[in-house]
């Protein structure tokens, strides 16, 4: 096969243009096909605080028939049909990527869009293969560097491929803007390898929250409710919590929240300038890490527990880089009782996000997030109800 290839980007990642890797009849029929016989959704989506309907329609595709959150919507799956099977077929045979997954969106005319994202769920992988196909009206394609600001703009044609992989998730957004100037219909294909058990995702919906410089992926129901209350008040109840006191710009204080360090070998934890002695794992302590180590694949053996007991007490700016954690630690943060917000700042470009933690949710940091990024837990008189928050990490022994 020959195609037309261009690749757009100067670096960091890759995204190869086959201007015409669809024929005009073969692009055609799939268009009118596709249109047709699928059935389309467009679901509400909250922005700003609004409740509205997505500005174009879409539906999901899995060869295992696994649901995938997108846009904060659960997409439930559909089968492939006949034409798109072929498509996928084709761009795996190109891309060299076995697709087993499908987002298809229709944009009616040129009022329908899509804003700046990148296709960086975890379920997607680290360095996803992205094979873009489009059909239909033409449309304009941006990309923009998310730390250089550099943009490339491309017009998509029909039966044009777009494969977009290597680092192009973490550090470029892209968009299909809304214009006037459109007025036909455009269907727009996007294959990719999902990991099998992770669009529907036994422990619920997860997201990869850092856009470069280690990942910091969200698992927002990784615990049931009920589960998440029992551990709360069994931990709550029965920790032995201590409050130790800190030096501030030459002030001693007490610590803003309660807190205790679990360690398997009995070994202490030096942090905030305080040695902490530790403490043995409870049972339930024990089976909330059980169920981290297998998410992670990361053998813990230890846990700074922190109780807050309402919005006065936090975590100020600071990361989980102490020596003992190793180089490029994994450390995985549960949350159980009030939901607070958790903000993670870049040490050199100041970019910052901001994302509430609800009970039962578990937030894995690795790679080289605690290098890059600060976090906190910030203090706020809105919150009047105690959080509870594990985090459990896999110390040096004898650090």
């Amino acid at each position: 096969m020959h195609f037309v290839k261009n690749q757009l980007l100067p670096f960091d990642g890759t995204a190869i243009l086959f201007e015409n890797f669809l024929t005009a009849d073969f692009a055609a029929q799939a268009f009118d096909e596709i249109k047709n016989k699928n059935k389309w959704e467009q679901p509400e989506i909250t922005i700003f605080g609004n409740t509205v309907r997505e500005p174009r329609l879409s539906t999901w595709h899995n060869e295992l028939g696994e649901g995938y959150k997108y846009s904060g919507v659960m997409r439930h799956a559909q089968p492939f049909s006949e034409t798109l099977s072929e498509i996928r077929n084709r761009c795996a045979e190109v891309a060299n990527t076995p697709f087993n997954s499908a987002l298809v969106n229709l944009y009616r005319n040129g009022q329908d869009g899509m804003g700046w994202h990148s296709d960086n769920e975890a379920c997607n992988g680290p360095e996803p293969t992205i094979a873009s196909v489009s059909l239909g009206a033409t449309r304009r394609f941006d990309m923009r560097h998310r730390k250089t600001g550099e943009t490339i703009k491309i017009q998509l044609e029909s039966g044009s491929l777009l494969v977009m992989a290597g680092k192009s998730q973490q550090y470029w957004v892209h968009q299909v803007a809304k214009t006037k100037r459109v007025h036909e219909p455009r269907i727009n294909l996007t294959f990719r390898r999902v990991i099998e058990g992770c669009a529907c995702n036994l422990y619920g919906v997860n997201v990869q929250l850092l856009p470069f410089d280690g990942t910091a992926i969200l698992f927002e129901n990784f615990l049931t409710a009920d589960f998440a209350a029992q551990a709360f008040d069994e931990i709550k109840n029965e920790n032995k919590w201590e409050q130790p006191e800190i030096t501030i710009f030459g002030n001693t204080v007490l610590e803003p929240r309660l807190s205790t360090w679990h360690n398997e070998l009995g070994e202490g934890y030096k942090y905030s300038g305080v040695m902490r002695h530790a403490q043995p794992f409870s049972k339930m302590l024990g089976e909330i890490r059980d169920r981290c180590v297998e998410v992670t694949d990361t053998r813990f053996n230890s846990a700074l527990v922190n109780l807050y007991r309402n919005g006065q007490d936090g975590m100020g700016w600071h990361s989980d880089n102490e020596a003992c954690n190793g180089p490029e630690p994994t450390i995985a943060s549960v949350s159980l009782g009030a939901t607070r917000r958790f903000d993670m700042r870049h040490r050199k470009t100041g970019e910052t996000i901001k994302i509430q933690l609800e009970s039962g949710s578990l937030l894995v940091m690795a790679g080289k997030s605690q290098q890059y990024w600060v976090h906190q837990v910030a203090k706020t008189k809105r919150v009047h109800e105690p959080r509870i928050n594990l985090t459990f990490r896999r110390v040096i022994e004898s650090l």
